[in-house]
């Protein structure tokens, strides 16, 4: 199977990432198609042989601002963010407090007890760097492990958030396995993708 535009796909039965490309068989062989993601293969680094290293704990929220009013919510734990997290080589924290099919609000409280080591914030109304701004500026988050330690990222995008399945996503991957595995990652060149 073979991650096209317009839909993500998970090559192999492993679920890892091995192709991309338009879906015409000669396409996906060419050396721009291979070479355009050839870091993103390197996710298995993140995913399957992090070896003796540690997972982060890793929390995926939306971030909504309507009227004042500030909501925050995860993805579904079968949704492709929770796939990202973990194929980068994190732990996704939300996974059991997701409701099934849709996201589900949560309180700060909820995150406060997840304490994550990392946070990845998208926003799809605004930019994510704002509402990454507005969640540093406000105090009951200064507690946390993740805005302790500088961890609080503003997920990337361009016309669209790079976690949504569209072609956008292995860039979104790659992006998340250099924030949540820097180590492994220190290579990858993500303005040269």
């Amino acid at each position: 199977r073979v991650l096209t535009p317009g839909r993500a796909r998970f090559c192999g039965g492993n679920g890892n990432l091995a192709q991309y490309g338009t879906g015409a068989d000669d396409d996906t062989k060419t050396p721009a198609a291979a070479t355009s993601l050839s870091n993103v293969l390197a996710v298995s680094r993140g995913s399957h042989h992090t070896g003796s290293r540690r997972r982060p704990r890793t929390l995926l929220i939306q971030y909504s601002e309507r009227g004042g009013m500030v909501a925050f919510s995860v993805p579904p734990a079968e949704g492709i963010q929770a796939r990202l997290v973990g194929l980068a080589g994190g732990l996704p924290l939300w996974k059991d407090a997701a409701a099934r099919g849709g996201w589900t609000v949560v309180n700060l409280e909820q995150i406060a007890a997840w304490d994550p080591d990392v946070v990845l914030v998208v926003s799809y109304a605004a930019p994510a760097d704002g509402a990454v701004a507005a969640i540093l500026a406000d105090g009951r988050w200064a507690g946390l492990r993740a805005a302790r330690n500088g961890t609080v990222f503003a997920f990337p995008g361009d016309f669209r958030s790079w976690d949504q399945p569209d072609t956008r996503w292995p860039l979104g991957l790659l992006w998340t396995a250099t924030r949540l595995q820097p180590e492994l990652f220190r290579d990858a060149d993500l303005p040269a993708e």
